[in-house]
């Protein structure tokens, strides 16, 4: 924490901050064939918020995290792997199953007063 203070302060980390917020800013929002292509795979995105705090808490009891950066990459991969399982065990056909009951909603996650005003 200090080294980033000192750094922020000398002016190395501002560039690499904005840098890096601009990156991540034009990643999300590009429309590539290879996007197209991960996004075909499924959305782990909430199978990641699901596994991803008891996987960091599992690798940290068995001892398999040797630092923070080893802990963050570990913990990444497993529960990024863990959130695709899920969504094809799982969620994907939770949405299947919703549209067939309620076929009057464009999705699950849908307010029906917002669905009626469209």
């Amino acid at each position: 924490m200090a080294g980033m203070v000192v750094a922020l302060l000398i002016g190395v980390m501002a560039p690499v901050f904005a840098l890096l917020s601009y990156a991540v800013v034009c990643l999300s929002t590009r429309r590539s064939a290879f996007w197209h292509r991960v996004a075909a795979l499924g959305d782990p995105s909430y199978g990641k918020y699901i596994y991803g705090f008891p996987i960091q808490q599992l690798l940290v009891v068995m001892h398999l995290a040797h630092n923070g950066l080893v802990l963050f990459a570990e913990a990444s991969l497993l529960s990024i792997a863990l959130g695709y399982l899920s969504w094809h065990l799982v969620k994907s056909r939770a949405v299947t199953f919703a549209r067939r009951v309620l076929p009057g909603r464009s999705s699950p996650g849908t307010n029906s007063a917002s669905a009626a005003a469209a």
